[in-house]
């Protein structure tokens, strides 16, 4: 080959490449955000599934690792059963929304049912707010009164959900805003909120950031 025809390949390429690389990216960034509430939704709708199987308060806390990867943990909150009653000395701990350690009697424990660290391609990132933001990201907050037992999904035997009591930023999901776990894929092109839109029933709801519309589970268009 010549030089020319040589330049001329390299041209054509250089050419294709320039062409074919944003679809590449987005096919990528939606294969990682798919993945990502996949994954989230899974949890979520297992820990639902567990608790009417367990006829027990089944909880998941949403937290962050120290590499700012997203972590679901689930567990078994114990119940206390009118019918088959806590010892007096267990009640205290008995449907608290924590995942206690410590029991006088081993046999009321509280099991780990699964641990979840999604991958570093997804980040809590809920849209206008700060990129691996957990008070901003996750909107389950306050129950039983106190205000520090946040960033949690507690599922009950019926298959509904005990509703969060923060009325400012765990309410109903609307368009804007509302109850969920809020995460976008790392470019920050593609965010999401996987909610639960019904307290009796503890459906579960997918919805993407759409310019013009806000949250919405259609209409999407992937960036």
């Amino acid at each position: 080959m010549t030089l020319l025809e040589v330049l001329v390949v390299v041209a054509i390429l250089a050419a294709l490449t320039l062409i074919v690389a944003p679809s590449a990216g987005k096919i990528i960034r939606r294969a990682q955000a798919l993945g990502g509430y996949s994954a989230i939704r899974q949890s979520l709708a297992a820990a639902r599934l567990q608790a009417v199987k367990r006829t027990a308060n089944v909880v998941v806390v949403v937290s962050l690792t120290p590499e700012k990867k997203i972590r679901l943990l689930t567990f078994q909150d114990r119940s206390n059963n009118p019918a088959n009653p806590l010892p007096a000395y267990e009640q205290a701990k008995a449907a608290n929304f924590v995942q206690d350690t410590t029991f006088v009697n081993p046999l009321f424990t509280e099991p780990t049912l699964s641990d979840i660290v999604l991958p570093s391609t997804v980040h809590l990132w809920k849209s206008g707010g700060t990129e691996d933001d957990l008070g901003d990201g996750i909107s389950f907050d306050k129950y039983l009164g106190d205000a520090t037992l946040v960033n949690r999904i507690a599922f009950i035997p019926s298959g509904g959900i005990a509703p969060p009591e923060d009325t400012t930023n765990s309410a109903l999901p609307t368009t804007s805003g509302g109850r969920g776990i809020y995460f976008a894929d790392v470019y920050g092109k593609n965010y999401f909120r996987v909610t639960v839109d019904s307290d009796l029933s503890g459906h579960l709801r997918v919805d993407k950031l759409v310019a013009g519309t806000g949250y919405t589970p259609t209409g999407w268009v992937w960036r």
